[in-house]
């Protein structure tokens, strides 16, 4: 299999991160623009001063760097052990599509037991995703 399959969904998955940014600097103009928010406060970035709306898409941006980094480097690691076989490539993707969901339930209705389940599901596809990367690591070297 090809490296570009598993390289497409961490590219995406970076794109999409890039675009929780430009969704987090557009909020932040409007709240201040719409005087619900003190400009003072970017100088130093105090907690519980934002918006709701606001705050959802600074605490999504947050997760975005937490378990991505794992399933960055799972891909990476698959990638420089040739382990990019069709079930990784798929659960690579399936990954993309819940952080994806994730985040739109996140900075837009934030009902917490959607997207808590939606995070477990993401969860277990990235743990399973090393179970394979590991297993054919194991083989590898036997």
């Amino acid at each position: 299999m090809n490296h570009a399959h598993i390289l497409l969904p961490m590219a995406v998955l970076a794109i999409w991160t890039l675009l929780v940014i430009v969704v987090l600097s557009r909020r932040r103009i409007r709240a201040v623009k719409e005087r619900r928010m003190d400009p003072k406060f970017y100088r130093r970035y105090d907690d519980g001063r934002e918006p709701d709306e606001v705050r959802y898409v600074v605490r999504n941006l947050t997760n975005l760097f937490e378990t991505p980094v794992l399933f960055y480097a799972v891909c990476i690691v698959a990638v420089l052990a040739g382990a990019t076989q069709l079930w990784l490539v798929i659960l690579a993707w399936l990954y993309v599509a819940l952080r994806l969901v994730h985040t739109v339930v996140h900075i837009n209705s934030n009902v917490v037991r959607i997207r808590f389940n939606v995070f477990l599901v993401s969860y277990f596809v990235l743990f399973a995703m090393w179970v394979l990367v590991a297993v054919n690591l194991i083989q590898q070297l036997a």
